[in-house]
């Protein structure tokens, strides 16, 4: 792992717990404030470390951490939905624009297809539960598969089927996973332990692409 990144990620990881602690406790203030600080401590460590891609790739994922950071704030209030996915949504452009520009990248026919059809397939499920919001969620899901696309992209290239790359594609597969995740829980159907699968697997997530920026 990069130099830095274990005690940024145990403190990460510590922040996110208190995220958990409290929203499972009915703390709900101190899991709101709590809920977007290892996005802010991820964000601390890109731009206080030198990367090893290229300075375009450590301030377009710098920039998707701070678009996720925004989503996450907004999403605090459920009244806010669309601003928020909207704040998801630039963050993965600026993801997607980091995995396709700042380095060798092979994006696979084949494997976008595959994600648009596990997306699709989401889609459909969610399809007659989210009504008003079927454009915007629609958008988001094309977004977050081409985003997925473009890391698994860079994960096969030649130059960078090497740590950046992989830990890159890791983190887009997983994050898909937390999004599905939390999308069936709220529109579909609750479970109790829903909220601890969504967080840990974002939170995975967003560790692996901050670290593919000094890997």
């Amino acid at each position: 792992m990069p130099d830095g990144f274990a005690p940024m990620t145990a403190a990460a990881v510590l922040a996110g717990g208190l995220h958990l602690g409290a929203y499972y406790g009915g703390n709900a203030r101190l899991a709101g404030v709590a809920k977007a600080v290892p996005i802010a401590l991820l964000l601390a460590w890109v731009l206080l470390h030198a990367p090893v891609v290229g300075e375009g790739y450590r301030w377009l994922v710098a920039a998707g951490l701070l678009f996720s950071m925004g989503g996450d704030l907004l999403l605090l209030s459920r009244e806010r939905f669309r601003a928020g996915l909207a704040s998801f949504f630039v963050g993965h452009l600026c993801y997607t624009l980091a995995f396709s520009m700042a380095s060798a990248c092979e994006p696979q026919p084949g494997v976008l297809l595959m994600l648009l059809v596990v997306g699709g397939g989401i889609l459909r499920v969610l399809w007659p539960h989210v009504r008003r919001e079927r454009v915007p969620v629609a958008s988001y899901i094309v977004m977050i598969s081409i985003m997925a696309w473009t890391a698994l992209g860079r994960s096969v290239a030649a130059t960078t089927a090497e740590p950046s790359g992989i830990l890159a594609a890791a983190g887009a597969v997983v994050f898909m996973t937390s999004d599905a995740t939390l999308a069936l829980d709220r529109f579909v159907r609750a479970w109790h332990g829903a909220h601890a699968a969504v967080m840990v697997t974002y939170y995975a997530a967003q560790i692996l692409i901050a670290a593919s920026v000094a890997a």
